[in-house]
Formats: C-alpha cells, sequence, structure tokens
C-alpha cells in the first residue's frame, strides 16, 4: 500500500490466522529527509489503525489500514439414535468457520457414551463440540432424565429450559416424578457450585 506525499509508507501485514490472534502491521517509509518517526513493527489485534510517519523536517503522512480476521471455528455434533441395546449410532461432525478445509469431520459410528470431537482448519486453529450417545429401551424416562442433566451442566441451562430443549428434540420424553424432583435438586446443586 502506497502513500503519496512527502515520503510514501508500506504497510505490509502478516494477517491474523485464528479468530481471536493478532496480526505484524510492519510501516516503512521512503522520501523525505531521513530518519523517520513512527517507522517500524506493531502487533495489532483485529481493528482499524492509522499510522503516521514523520520524517526529520517534520513532515507527515498518514495512512490507515483494517487489521482482519477469519470469522470463529465453530463445531457441530449432532448424534444419530441408537435404535437397539448395545447398538451405534452415526455422530455428524461438521465445521464453519476459520478456514477451510477442516480435519476430523465426517461420520463417526460410536456405541453409547459422552464423546468430544476436535476440528483443526487449514491454517492449524482448532476447536471441539461434544455430544452424549442415551440407550434405553423407551427413551421416556430414564434416558431423558441423563440427558436433561447432562444439557444443565454442560450449558448451564435450568431444568425447565434444559427439559424444554429435550423435549423440542424427542416429544415423548416424560421423567417419572422422582427423576423429575432429583433433576430440581441437582439444578440447585449446580447454582451452588457456579
Amino acid at each position: 500500500v502506497a502513500v503519496t506525499g512527502v515520503q510514501t509508507c508500506a504497510l505490509l501485514i502478516s494477517g491474523i490466522v485464528c479468530n481471536g490472534g493478532s496480526a505484524v502491521v510492519v510501516v516503512s517509509a521512503s522520501g523525505g529527509t531521513t530518519p523517520y518517526s513512527g517507522t517500524g513493527n506493531f502487533t495489532r489485534s483485529v481493528g482499524n489503525y492509522s499510522f503516521t510517519v514523520t520524517d526529520n523536517n517534520g513532515c507527515s503522512t498518514t495512512i490507515n489500514y483494517s487489521v482482519l480476521q477469519p470469522a470463529p471455528l465453530s463445531v457441530s455434533v449432532i448424534p444419530g439414535a441408537i435404535q437397539c441395546n448395545g447398538g451405534s449410532s452415526l455422530i455428524n461432525v461438521s465445521a464453519t468457520g476459520g478456514t477451510a478445509p477442516y480435519s476430523g469431520t465426517g461420520y463417526f459410528l460410536r456405541s453409547a457414551g459422552n464423546y468430544t470431537f476436535s476440528v483443526t482448519d487449514a491454517a492449524g486453529c482448532s476447536s471441539s463440540g461434544s455430544a452424549v450417545l442415551v440407550h434405553c429401551a423407551a427413551g421416556i424416562s430414564r434416558s431423558a432424565t441423563i440427558v436433561i442433566a447432562h444439557i444443565m451442566n454442560s450449558h448451564n441451562m435450568s431444568y425447565n429450559n434444559a427439559y424444554a430443549f429435550v423435549r423440542s428434540a424427542r416429544r415423548r420424553i416424560a421423567p417419572n416424578l422422582e427423576f423429575c424432583c432429583a433433576l430440581m435438586r441437582y439444578e440447585k446443586e449446580l447454582r451452588t457450585q457456579r
């Protein structure tokens, strides 16, 4: 980038690789009378910046520059349903943001359990997401209670919000009264821990 006037400033930028990182902006000058002030290497986060270079005679020029960054790398983990006791299901792991292509995405066959998947983009930035696969004979009371408790803990949700969230994905859930009472006690316990 060149600025005309008494002198020329050039900005060479080593861009932000991962969202939330920083870049190095190199400001140099030519023309006018040396030495210059305002030249050098400047570490900057995302934003708009003005750099002013002044020569030995007090003549100056200013250049504006925007430092950009890629969108945050976001991982989506969507579990399927386990149909039979002791069976398995596919988990779909996908990513958006960052710099494509991604490694660690695709479909993964897993049995019941808690899983975390890490995805890395082409720039070496990484993020992770998790899923819980639960199986119970009918998927109405016990497994729903386990999933609601997990959602309350991992997503900092109240019992009512977690119940509504799980019910929106599986309409026929109906944890028995004792399980509901246990979840309400668990909510109080979580509140005191946070």
